[in-house]
């Protein structure tokens, strides 16, 4: 009988435990303890870890194209964008951008999720993703940029129960692994700071866990964390809507050092690592702030009003991303995204808003992210896709955009952007994210990456090549070593040497044959009828096959290989041609003896040096080049042979051309 005594009183004990464990637990978001900040969690990972790459880096589709970014400021058109180096608010370089790769949205637990903040160090790209309403799923994944043409997922940690709202990166004093660290929101704790750690490259179980509402004074329950920023000692995150702030944490060990306690906190950012750097916290909503302070062991910031932040065509106007990010060029100056009213520059000593965007900027959109690098400003701007500004260079000059790139894609909500001065990332809320690459332009640009033997990356599919064209080329139109001009002089005396777009068309150029001795290049510039360029330095020349050489002749080229040139053309756009005769040597595009052009004037010749010919039988639109500046040479005008093809059968008056093949 003693023993069931015993037994039960046990079991009520049990039970009692139970119950205040219980009781800690629901309350655990109330009550603060140094001790449960600083410990390294030992219970089951809250997270799922995948480092399978190449299953990962499914979601990944390689584009390596010259993206087809618009230029901006009044006067300047396609043809003159390469000449405007140095006359648009001191940009002194020109430069074009790529687009690497697009990264489609990921899928986790059936839902698809958003991706929300990326942050670029060392070759690696981190991303976190959030699924929005009350979902509570999240992610972040490492991207290995080694591969500039190729990125690659390498790692990536998966949470089920917590959003993942911003990202970074960096090491501590106590150890040699790089950390991640994550601001969150857990469906039952709300903000959150995680810190992961990465050994070379993937992520590992071990992480530690801060609970943020903890920390805030005679405060609520703070929903989200939505900022982090890094400093030599310390990590600072903002968090929370009605209930939040700002926290300042030590970075080794994770203890909490001071707060402050605040509604609508959005954002963090520093100016530098050491101490007596500046920190900025953000206040959105109509009396929008920026909460500055110096980076030492307190928080004591001074507040700055700087209008209002809310977003248009939105139902939560106050309820939108704004991120900012400090000015290269003076660290005291703080760009800011303001939603509906575009950018703010802000001086962070005085608060005094120095320069801001035209509200021209935007039109239906607004300015959810932007990030910097030495040269322009990169704006992520919602439903106006991206734009990209210089620095102003004086107070009061007007921050103008002159590039922008209309992502032009259902889902395609341009939320977050970020810049290093080699990549700009661009997340666009649930359709994934886009990776650019920042390129110096020479004198020419390229449509997509090469190898070193000057073939394309981005080649689309072969294209069939008509079985009869290529032998009656041979046979009857352009013989070896027949002097063309004397055989056929009724192809010099056809005026048409260009394409004239009639009606919206994209365009692609095949590789048939060549019989050339150069390793010539050849690609392609345009411009609108009736408005033709006085000389070629105002061309904007863009390359298509850098080496236009056929295997076992120099190259690696075989008939059918296709390219697609850059973006559509409109009705009345003239597209011209040009060849670079021996521009391909010793791996890279040169200016080769001479440029030979479709527009004779541009001839160093003065001669012409190209015919475009119609097959009626093959349906076949033709261009071939001499490449020796006639009348020097054979003159037969077979040195390079490509096939022209136009998405619209009607965007080309074929019957104009020199007729063939009948």
């Amino acid at each position: 009988m003693l023993q069931k005594i015993n037994t039960k009183e046990n079991y009520v004990k049990i039970i009692i435990i139970i119950l205040i464990g219980i009781f800690i637990s629901c309350n655990s978001s109330e009550d603060f303890s140094d001790e449960n900040l600083e410990e390294i969690i030992t219970e089951t990972s809250p997270y799922k870890i995948d480092n399978n790459t190449s299953t990962l880096s499914e979601r990944i589709t390689y584009i390596n194209r010259t993206a087809t970014i618009t230029p901006l400021v009044t006067g300047v058109n396609a043809r003159s964008l390469g000449k405007i180096s140095s006359n648009v608010n001191g940009t002194q370089e020109q430069y074009y951008w790529e687009h690497v790769a697009e990264v489609a949205p990921l899928n986790l637990s059936g839902e698809t999720l958003s991706a929300t903040h990326i942050t670029l160090s060392n070759n690696k790209a981190y991303v976190s993703y959030h699924k929005q309403g009350n979902i509570h799923l999240g992610a972040v994944e490492i991207i290995d940029l080694s591969n500039p043409n190729f990125p690659a997922i390498i790692s990536q940690a998966s949470f089920f129960n917590s959003d993942i709202n911003a990202v970074t990166s960096g090491y501590t004093d106590n150890s040699s692994f790089l950390k991640v660290w994550l601001a969150m929101s857990d469906a039952a704790h709300g903000a959150q700071l995680y810190e992961l750690e990465a050994d070379t490259g993937l992520f590992t179980e071990n992480f530690r866990r801060v609970n943020l509402s903890n920390i805030y004074e005679n405060s609520g329950v703070s929903a989200s964390a939505n900022g982090i920023a890094i400093t030599d000692n310390y990590l600072y995150v903002t968090s929370g809507k009605t209930h939040g702030g700002t926290i300042q944490l030590n970075k080794n060990n994770l203890s909490a050092i001071a707060s402050e306690t605040y509604s609508n906190a959005k954002y963090v950012a520093v100016n530098g690592a050491s101490n007596n750097s500046k920190v900025v916290s953000l206040i959105t909503g109509e009396d929008a702030q920026i909460r500055v302070d110096n980076v030492n062991e307190n928080l004591n910031s001074t507040s700055y009003s700087i209008g209002s932040i809310w977003h248009q065509n939105v139902a939560e106007t106050y309820r939108g991303k704004s991120t900012m990010e400090f000015s290269p060029i003076n660290n005291n100056q703080l760009y800011i995204a303001k939603g509906k009213d575009g950018i703010a520059l802000v001086d962070v000593t005085s608060g005094e808003i120095t320069n801001e965007s035209k509200g021209t900027m935007l039109v239906v959109g607004n300015t959810n992210g932007v990030s910097t690098d030495n040269d322009y400003i990169y704006a992520a701007n919602g439903s106006d896709g991206i734009s990209i500004s210089p620095h102003p260079t004086n107070n009061g000059e007007d921050i103008l955009p002159v590039f922008y790139w209309d992502m032009a894609e259902e889902g395609a909500s341009a939320n977050y952007i970020v810049a290093d001065g080699e990549w700009v990332f661009i997340a666009k809320g649930g359709g994934g994210f886009k990776i650019l690459r920042k390129r110096i332009k020479d004198e020419y640009k390229t449509i997509t990456t090469y190898n070193n033997q000057g073939k394309p990356d981005g080649l689309e599919e072969d294209k069939e090549v008509c079985s009869t064209l290529l032998p009656n080329i041979y046979a009857n139109v352009l013989p070896e070593r027949q002097n063309a001009m004397t055989a056929h002089p009724e192809y010099f005396a056809n005026p048409v040497k260009n394409l004239v777009i009639k009606e919206e068309t994209d365009l692609y150029l095949t590789f048939i044959d060549e019989g050339a001795g150069y390793k010539n290049v050849l690609g392609y510039y345009t411009y609108q009828e009736g408005n033709k360029p006085t000389s070629s330095d105002q061309i904007d020349k863009i390359v298509i096959f850098p080496n236009a050489s056929a295997e076992r002749s120099g190259g690696e080229l075989v008939r059918g290989n296709t390219m697609r040139l850059l973006g559509s053309f409109e009705p009345g756009t003239v597209v011209s041609f040009f060849l670079i005769a021996n521009g391909w040597r010793n791996g890279s595009i040169t200016d080769g003896y001479y440029s030979q052009h479709t527009d004779i004037d541009y001839n160093l010749s003065g001669r012409q040096q190209s015919i475009i010919f119609y097959d009626v039988t093959c349906n076949s639109t033709v261009i071939a080049f001499e490449d020796i500046n006639v009348p020097n040479g054979d003159n037969d005008f077979n040195d390079a042979i490509f096939e022209i093809t136009a998405s619209n059968p009607n965007a080309l008056e074929t019957a104009t051309f020199n007729q063939i093949g009948n």
